[in-house]
């Protein structure tokens, strides 16, 4: 698990590469006369050869035409972004990541790729200095992220101490290797919660952004997804997904950067439950344990960007009532796009329930 996360630089910079040239790249527009103005986004235009371009990118992954205009809106206004951070780009920024096509191995794969989807090197170029500009853009909203997070120390040190438990280690190995797992742990974690709070500034803009139509319905954008978590289903924007039943290893792996179940648990977890469908970024998971005193504990959560639409809170909420004979307590994390829904038999402490999993802790500090 953990080495699965250690990658080499070279491997980090190819994905880094693909990931650019994958952009859709509101500024690359095609010089036709019958191109035309789909839309636009605080007075920046969105061409019809751009969307046209992108479905061909991603014709494989199955994206409705509304859900890629949505990802080209979401860039123009990172884009619109650069003014305000005062940012600029080098000749000797892009020239160093276009350069670095050839130099990796197998680089001329993404070199032919990108040569052919935009026609010329001064193209990629032209991609390279708005992909530099993005990802700076990204990284100032990443500040914002490092201002609202920490790591939850003892969550963290408990699935440290899970994952060396499994090595017959000396003592003065052990020390080393701790620290190691420790810190590659509260990166993946630092990432992963990273992207969703840039996911979710991007959807927050939206409301702060002019979208003008010109030949589309911008009403059918960014519509507020409706959803549910039940025992053995999601519905989810219109959508009913089935979960499926995962082990508990698999759960902790994939999971664990949200909640994390620690090794001695195991035998208390009656049920878990997963939706995972990353390339609509969304997760969820259901879980039924048992207390000490064989109590039971359900345990929901949705995992989402999406859950930011339409809503204007910042922060965190957490509100607690009694409903039948559950204990309910709803936990959410609005500038990471997190929900959790907690039902309890025993009036439990919910937030010490929370800080016993949860291995981060958001600040009150909402997003600006």
């Amino acid at each position: 698990m953990v080495e699965k996360a250690i990658m080499n630089r070279k491997h980090i910079l190819c994905i880094f590469l693909s990931c650019m040239i994958g952009l859709t790249g509101c500024k690359n527009k095609v010089n036709d006369n019958k191109d035309y103005i789909l839309l636009e986004v605080n007075g920046n235009p969105v061409m019809n050869s751009e969307l046209q371009q992108v479905k061909k990118q991603y014709e494989q992954m199955g994206f409705s035409e509304i859900e890629l205009l949505e990802g080209i809106v979401l860039e123009n206004i990172v884009l619109s972004e650069v003014d305000n951070y005062h940012l600029t780009v080098t000749d000797d920024e892009v020239n160093d990541l276009f350069g670095s096509l050839k130099e990796l191995n197998e680089g001329d794969i993404f070199y032919e790729k990108a040569l052919k989807i935009y026609g010329s090197d001064d193209a990629i170029k032209e991609k390279y200095y708005y992909s530099i500009l993005y990802d700076k853009v990204k990284h100032k909203i990443n500040d914002c992220f490092m201002e609202s997070y920490e790591t939850n120390k003892k969550v963290l040190e408990r699935k440290t101490e899970d994952y060396i438990s499994q090595f017959d280690l000396l003592e003065d190995e052990k020390e080393e290797f701790e620290e190691d797992v420790f810190e590659t742990y509260a990166e993946s974690l630092q990432d992963e919660l990273s992207e969703l709070y840039f996911k979710v500034w991007q959807y927050k803009m939206v409301s702060d952004s002019i979208i003008d139509s010109a030949r589309i319905d911008t009403s059918e954008l960014f519509r507020k997804y409706d959803y549910e978590i039940c025992e053995t289903y999601v519905n989810y924007n219109n959508t009913k997904y089935e979960l499926e039943t995962w082990s508990y290893d698999t759960f902790q792996e994939v999971f664990g950067n949200v909640f994390y179940l620690p090794d001695d648990m195991e035998q208390r977890c009656e049920e878990i439950r997963v939706l995972h469908e990353p390339s609509k970024d969304l997760k969820a998971f259901y879980i039924h344990m048992l207390t000490q005193n064989d109590e039971s504990i359900i345990i929901k959560a949705m995992i989402t960007p999406h859950l930011s639409i339409s809503d204007n809170k910042k922060g965190v909420t957490m509100t607690e009532n009694k409903e039948d004979s559950f204990y309910r307590c709803e936990l959410r994390q609005h500038d990471y796009g997190i929900y959790y829904l907690i039902q309890s038999e025993d009036n439990v402490n919910f937030e010490e329930l929370v800080n016993q999993f949860v291995p981060y802790q958001v600040l009150q500090k909402g997003m600006e």
